[in-house]
Formats: structure tokens, C-alpha cells, sequence
């Protein structure tokens, strides 16, 4: 139950980045969006760490993957920036960007990692499929 719980706090703080960083689209130049979307995300976190907030144990392998994820996460900030610069807009960019998010993300977990999906989870992604095409659909005037 805590599992759940804490992922909808983390999806209510996602949907806090992407409103604010929407907020922020045609307002700043996207390399200065990105430093400090994750500067503040990497400066608050260090000094906590540093302050003795360290729970668990971090090995060699978790630092890689860590700094790969960090990798990604610079990468997703400035194209981020870069679209909401170039007039995207919230209603259309979040939901295919997340919904796309998640199939990847699921297909991944399926394919290489083995992880075993039940029939519901796959009708759950064909459904964020089918949604994803509604808004591109609709985005590109079609309907």
C-alpha cells in the first residue's frame, strides 16, 4: 500500500515539473531551463546527502545507473524546453510524452528485463496507446 501511495505523491510532483516547466515555455532559453531544472534537483538532494540523510547502501553499479538515469533526465529537460519553447502546449505534450513514457518504459520491463505483464496491464497500455493516438489525432487536425 505504501508502494501506492507514494507513486501517486511522485506523479502529483511530476505533474508539478511539467505545469511549471509549461508555465516557463517561450520564457527562457532551453539550456538555461534544463541547468536549472537539474540543478535544483541535483543541489537539494547533494545537500542532504552530504548533511547525513544516507539511507542504504550505494554500490559501483547503482552510481552507473544513477548517472545514466542523470544522463537522461538532462537529455528529457532540454528537449522539454525546447518544445514548450516552440509552442507546445501542456493538454497535448504531457500526455504523449508520459503516456509514451510509459509504454516504452513497460515494454522494456517486458522485453529485456523479463518481468512478467498480466493480461489488464497489457490492455492498460494498449488503452494509453489508443489514447496517445486520439491526441496526435487531434493535434494534427485530423478529426
Amino acid at each position: 500500500m505504501e508502494v501506492v501511495i507514494l507513486t501517486g505523491v511522485c506523479a502529483l510532483f511530476y505533474a508539478l515539473f511539467a505545469i511549471c516547466a509549461g508555465m516557463a515555455g517561450g520564457s527562457i532559453d532551453k539550456w538555461l531551463a534544463s541547468v536549472l531544472y537539474n540543478g535544483v534537483g541535483t543541489v537539494v538532494p547533494l545537500i542532504l546527502y552530504l548533511g547525513g540523510a544516507r539511507i542504504g547502501k550505494t554500490t559501483w553499479k547503482g552510481a552507473a545507473w544513477a548517472t545514466l538515469a542523470g544522463v537522461g533526465v538532462m537529455l528529457f529537460s532540454v528537449v522539454l524546453a525546447r518544445i514548450y519553447n516552440r509552442g507546445g502546449n501542456l493538454s497535448f505534450v504531457v500526455p504523449a510524452l508520459y503516456g509514451g513514457a510509459i509504454v516504452i518504459s513497460s515494454a522494456f520491463g517486458w522485453f529485456v528485463l523479463r518481468e512478467r505483464m498480466t493480461w489488464l496491464s497489457g490492455a492498460g497500455l494498449a488503452l494509453i496507446l489508443l489514447g496517445i493516438a486520439c491526441i496526435v489525432t487531434a493535434k494534427l487536425g485530423s478529426v
